[in-house]
């Protein structure tokens, strides 16, 4: 699928373990993976100092099997050189193929108040359209992750400090797989349903 690329950030044991709605976030976070990866939504997926925070937790690590990890020190993804280099490369082949240069950032991962809140922010003023998942992300405190979510919110309305409103949505994993759906049959529509028996949604 065009003009989409999927960020997985950070679900690593040593935080996720202390995620806030931990076990409803694990099932929307594999049906997405899932998704992109049955209609072709190119993955980047990152780890934090895996030293020290550990791995991706293996619920998830499972369905992203044959994904390079990106790994970072940095809190937001666009801090790392070499994350950097390969979004720019999915962008320009998706330009290659017809699609827009710039294509949507999908984001989901932990924290939302750190490393989604910075990477949203910093992929939106980069120029790509960013929408972050609501049900995909969380925060080790459910304050944390609200404010985070409403102070995004803020800038893409234009009322936060940022001088312009950025691209920004929010909205939710089923929500969107739907939209990208469009219609409801075809051979992709019924595995995206058995997908989301397969989760229990």
């Amino acid at each position: 699928m065009k003009d989409y690329i999927l960020l997985v950030v950070d679900y690593q044991d040593k935080l996720f373990n202390k995620i806030a709605n931990r076990e409803l976030l694990t099932k929307r976070a594999r049906l997405m993976i899932r998704f992109a990866r049955e209609v072709g939504i190119p993955i980047l997926w990152t780890e934090h100092y895996p030293k020290g925070l550990g791995h991706t937790v293996p619920e998830i690590a499972e369905v992203l099997e044959g994904v390079e990890i990106i790994e970072k020190r940095s809190f937001s993804c666009f801090g790392e050189e070499e994350f950097q280099r390969r979004i720019r490369e999915v962008a320009e082949k998706n330009a290659e193929d017809g699609g827009l240069r710039w294509p949507n950032v999908i984001i989901m991962g932990i924290e939302t108040h750190i490393c989604i809140e910075q990477t949203a922010f910093d992929s939106a003023k980069m120029g790509y359209p960013t929408i972050v998942l609501a049900d995909c992300v969380g925060s080790r405190n459910e304050v944390d992750h609200e404010v985070s979510l409403h102070r995004l919110r803020t800038l893409a309305s234009g009322e936060g400090l940022y001088s312009r409103p950025l691209p920004i949505e929010i909205t939710t994993s089923e929500a969107l797989i739907y939209r990208l759906l469009r219609r409801g049959e075809g051979e992709t529509f019924k595995r995206v349903l058995q997908i989301l028996k397969e989760e229990g949604l």
